[in-house]
């Protein structure tokens, strides 16, 4: 059976899996508008059928010459490809737990920052007024979100370092997005 890939061989691009396997797809922007924020940072991608790409794998254009590299936020098997969605990774944020310190009497004398994750590829767009109704329901100081891959060590209450700033994790939503999180956070008032 032919695929629409077939007929744009001469485009196809190689695109490496963060797994560790490399895969020849079709890459197009995404959305129908000429704004800057719709073609840099969203990518459809087309695989054959078989594709290994999953929901939440990163993966990068190994043959373009910015080697961006995206996060699978949908995924979705036609009669002759695989359409995949992308958000272009734009930061690499660093995660803390904060914990309580102690002197010798237990008294409390402080928080420390225990970095629990480093330099985490991640998609982040800030929220304005209008959009402070997210999915999750409203979240009146809510400011910015990332999206991650599944499992890191992160939770409510913890801090993220982002741009020079401290944010504050106001929730995470697990079920959103298969196999990824879309971690929700506002400025950190905490010393």
């Amino acid at each position: 059976m032919s695929s629409v890939l077939d007929f744009y061989a001469d485009r196809l691009e190689r695109v490496e899996c963060d797994r560790g396997f490399v895969e020849l797809g079709l890459v197009l922007r995404r959305g129908k508008t000429q704004d800057p924020y719709t073609i840099s940072d969203h990518k459809n991608f087309f695989f054959p059928l078989g594709s290994q790409i999953m929901n939440g794998d990163l993966i990068t254009r190994i043959d373009h010459d910015t080697k961006d590299q995206y996060i699978v936020v949908a995924k979705q098997i036609g009669d002759d490809n695989v359409a995949v969605q992308g958000k272009r990774i734009n930061t690499h944020i660093n995660i803390y737990k904060l914990v309580d310190k102690y002197d010798a009497k237990h008294k409390k004398i402080g928080v420390e920052e225990v970095l629990t994750e480093e330099n985490v590829p991640s998609y982040t767009n800030e929220q304005v007024a209008s959009m402070r109704f997210y999915d999750a329901g409203l979240l009146e100081s809510c400011t910015r979100f990332f999206f991650t891959k599944q499992g890191l060590d992160c939770d409510t209450l913890y801090r993220i370092k982002f741009s020079g700033a401290n944010y504050e994790v106001v929730g995470i939503a697990k079920e959103k997005y298969r196999d990824m999180w879309v971690i929700q956070v506002k400025e950190d008032a905490r010393k």
